[in-house]
């Protein structure tokens, strides 16, 4: 999967944003979230590795995600995304992230890939494993 931001995007301290595949009926589904998107591609169902760079491609953040282990089974093709529970957490622990709450949509829905909460202009880049 590649999404490169669009120029000028930034997250202020405490924000976050999603980067969806389908941007318009997420925002759709949840008007008052800061969605942008598309991305091409897709992240494995069996674990990926997510990397954001800032615009001049150094490293950011990164996250090696799996679909067993500790990390949350409802986020493993149970139709929730990963989300990161504290921005303070080394965010490669799987205690780091929750599932999202989808008990209330419906399944195939559009998808969103994990919420980063950093300052960044950057690109994100998944590699299947």
């Amino acid at each position: 999967m590649l999404y490169t931001f669009p120029t000028g995007t930034t997250l202020n301290a405490g924000e976050y944003l999603i980067v969806s595949n389908d941007a318009a009926t997420l925002q759709g589904e949840y008007p008052s979230a800061r969605i942008i998107g598309n991305f091409t591609g897709k992240l494995s169902h069996n674990g990926d590795d997510i990397r954001l760079d800032d615009s001049s491609g150094n490293l950011a953040d990164e996250v090696n995600y799996r679909d067993s282990g500790r990390w949350p089974d409802l986020a493993s093709g149970g139709g929730s995304s990963l989300e990161l529970k504290d921005p303070h957490a080394d965010n490669s622990l799987p205690e780091a992230w929750a599932a999202s709450d989808e008990s209330s949509k419906e399944l195939g829905a559009a998808t969103a890939t994990p919420a980063f909460h950093k300052r960044s202009s950057a690109q994100i880049s998944g590699t299947n494993s």
